[in-house]
């Protein structure tokens, strides 16, 4: 038997009568072999074929096929939709900045296609408090030795090209920092503390406040770390040196050791003397 068809128990036919019988010696004649019904199919798990990845605006689709163990016959086939995955946006990311006269610019990314949405950012209100904030820099790490400078830059709200006038100086968690410690560029803002001045910070977070003569003050955050070594590591303190006191020789008065082998001479020697008085 199949998994689609009957078959039939063994048998034997005579070549010159074709009479049918249940053994080979001929004693048992049957009129018809007995059926033995057709197993069905065993279905196997269910397999995907044809598949079709959906995008951010496009459906997907594949085909679920479910297989006989035995026969591999195709016991089932169905369709299954997916549906689009929807765009991965970004965070909106200024690209031109808005002025009193004219509309800005802002843009977000798919992280998925690289697609990009693009909408206006409204003109500034020529009314409204002028405000700074800072658009690089925040959460720099810079690492010991590395000697390179670590920048921030810091933009107005209105009239941008104005910022470095109104630029007063920093405060480095909440101290006064000297203008020779660090440089300051126009083009908004761009504040480079200096690496001398950074290799005597103490490791770990800081907080650098740029400050401003006609509006708000503006917090950056960075991180000094600890320069790695070529094993993965970081660079290790110079190590203690040891002073390592000398160990006296075995015959040495004084040590331990040559203390108890003077007292053994001499218990020798004090043994040899009363033997020679006892002769």
């Amino acid at each position: 038997a199949t998994c689609t068809e009957d078959g039939a128990k063994e048998h034997w036919k005579c070549t010159h009568c074709d009479k049918l019988f249940a053994d080979a010696e001929g004693a048992k004649e049957i009129a018809e072999p007995e059926v033995i019904p057709a197993t069905g199919h065993s279905k196997g798990e269910p397999v995907k074929e044809n598949i079709v990845e959906p995008t951010c605006t496009t459906a997907g689709s594949y085909d679920e096929v479910v297989y006989c163990d035995v026969c591999g016959e195709v016991i089932s086939l169905t369709t299954v939709d997916v549906p689009a995955l929807g765009h991965e946006w970004g965070e909106w990311v200024v690209t031109k900045e808005p002025t009193v006269d004219a509309e800005g610019e802002e843009t977000r990314t798919c992280a998925r296609c690289g697609e990009t949405e693009t909408r206006a950012v409204p003109k500034l209100d020529p009314e409204a408090p002028v405000v700074y904030r800072n658009t690089a820099g925040d959460g720099n790490i810079w690492t010991k030795g590395s000697g390179v400078t670590s920048d921030f830059t810091f933009k107005r709200s209105i009239d941008d090209k104005t910022t470095y006038s109104h630029f007063t100086g920093i405060l480095v968690d909440g101290t006064p920092v000297d203008a020779s410690k660090y440089s300051a560029d126009s083009g908004s803002v761009v504040v480079k503390l200096k690496a001398s001045y950074l290799e005597t910070l103490a490791l770990g977070k800081h907080t650098l406040t740029a400050l401003f003569d006609d509006g708000n003050s503006v917090d950056a955050a960075f991180t000094i770390v600890q320069k790695s070594t070529p094993g993965g590591g970081t660079t290790p303190s110079t190590p203690t040196k040891r002073t390592v006191s000398a160990v006296p020789a075995l015959g040495d008065p004084g040590s331990v050791a040559g203390a108890v082998a003077a007292a053994a001479t001499t218990l020798l020697a004090g043994a040899a003397v009363l033997k020679r008085k006892k002769h």
